[in-house]
């Protein structure tokens, strides 16, 4: 809590610090935020055999679930956080929505997350 204090205190810190001009700071609260984790289990990892391959997390959903994106991104970034795994990985969700079936597929490469969604018939 003490170093967000400094924002608390200077509330247009972090938009000058972004060369961004203070009056952007309005409209804005600043506020700390408890996260809690809840318990995830992958539909499949599949777990190279060295670091120049990637991981692949595969996740299915055969009913419509509104937040599925959400969860998927979510349970990676914890994995990730709790592996610390080196090489580059990529998802595929694999998820039903009201008419057809659609592919979420994201990939992170050398810094970069790329997104990509298919819709199937």
């Amino acid at each position: 809590m003490h170093s967000s204090r400094i924002f608390l205190t200077f509330h247009t810190l972090l938009f000058e610090i972004l060369g961004e001009p203070a009056q952007n700071a309005t409209g804005y609260k600043f506020t700390s935020v408890e996260v809690k984790e809840k318990a995830f289990r992958f539909d499949g990892i599949f777990m190279a055999d060295s670091a120049e391959k990637p991981i692949y997390f595969v996740e299915v959903q055969f009913q419509p679930k509104p937040d599925f994106y959400w969860e998927l991104i979510a349970e990676i970034n914890i994995y990730l956080n709790q592996f610390k795994p080196v090489q580059d990985w990529q998802d595929f969700g694999f998820a039903q929505s009201s008419s057809s079936s659609f592919i979420c597929e994201t990939e992170f490469r050398c810094g970069r997350i790329n997104c990509l969604s298919t819709i199937m018939d």
